[in-house]
């Protein structure tokens, strides 16, 4: 009984469409068929919208087709929308692919070029749209290469400046006292310079040419000076002779016949100087006063300046009034 109510209810509030409606949704259904197969998937959803929507009430209108219809259309629909988004990305891919194609070749020029900073942003471009591009990796190997072998050249170039550097600091002691004159001690510094280890070439070749020519030059000086020390010596000038053997060692303090002849002249002339100091001591004790002047002026004369002897004499005639 429940049944049979129910049923009667539905037939009272079931729609019946009119023959005309009918003829108007068949239309429009077999308008989106024939869209549908015609593969143009946008109109067959019109249509076939229009027929579900409008045949509300009279589900025995093309019950099932036009569900089963308007599904296939919506599959076109979505197999649309997926193709067109594969269409889509395919043509970013070709644009990506132009734009990397253009940093790749630039940033190839740039490596053939060693333009570092402009290759590695060549590179950051390329990653920006491609982050697994296989082409910039032996690129950025052979840049990289490049860069490590460059670093070392850097460093084995300074390593070189410092040392060269340190060599021509040890020259430069050498070469200013040359360069000032100073012939003996540039002599000896300069020496030394030629007997260090592991030192270029040409700062050899310098240091010798400035230490021949301040050889010659002291020699020029000290040889006259020798010559003319000799002379007063064999004149029996012993003063003279120890003051020019004096003005040797100014020069060259190393020198051996300066050295040798003035130790044995100044004993010589202190002996004598003591000899005459004491004659003027007794002249002066006998007031013998012109006398012992005299013996005071003789030890200045044959006294070398400064001497103990020729101090005293000095001394002493500062009491013998002209």
């Amino acid at each position: 009984q429940p049944k049979k109510g129910k049923q009667k209810k539905e037939k009272k509030t079931q729609k019946v469409l009119s023959p005309e409606k009918i003829e108007q949704l068949e239309q429009n259904y077999q308008l989106a068929l024939a869209k549908f197969q015609e593969g143009n998937y946008t109109d067959a959803k019109h249509y076939i919208d229009i027929v579900t929507d409008e045949r509300e009430g009279d589900p025995n209108f093309r019950n099932g087709e036009a569900a089963t219809l308007k599904k296939l259309v919506q599959e076109g629909l979505d197999e649309l929308v997926r193709l067109k988004k594969i269409e889509q990305e395919e043509i970013e891919r070709k644009k990506r692919q132009v734009k990397i194609s253009k940093w790749l070749e630039k940033a190839k020029d740039a490596v053939a070029k060693r333009q570092v900073e402009a290759a590695q942003s060549y590179f950051n471009e390329i990653y920006k749209l491609d982050p697994e591009n296989i082409d910039v990796t032996p690129l950025k190997i052979e840049l990289d290469a490049y860069i490590e072998e460059k670093k070392l050249k850097e460093q084995e170039e300074a390593i070189k400046k410092a040392k060269r550097q340190a060599m021509v600091d040890k020259l430069a002691p050498g070469k200013a006292l040359y360069l000032k004159g100073d012939w003996y001690k540039s002599i000896d510094r300069l020496e030394k310079f030629i007997r260090e280890k592991n030192i270029d070439e040409d700062l050899i070749k310098e240091a010798t040419t400035m230490l021949k020519d301040g050889q010659r030059q002291l020699k020029l000086i000290v040889d006259p000076l020798l010559s003319k020390a000799r002379s007063f010596k064999e004149g029996e000038d012993l003063k003279q002779a120890y003051e020019t053997y004096g003005e040797v060692l100014k020069y060259d303090p190393s020198s051996e016949e300066a050295l040798n002849n003035r130790d044995t002249i100044f004993i010589t002339l202190r002996n004598r100087s003591r000899k005459v100091y004491r004659d003027a001591l007794v002249a002066e004790s006998l007031s013998l006063f012109n006398k012992a002047k005299e013996r005071f002026q003789e030890v200045q004369q044959i006294s070398p300046i400064n001497s103990e002897y020729y101090i005293k004499a000095t001394e002493k005639l500062k009491n013998y009034l002209e």
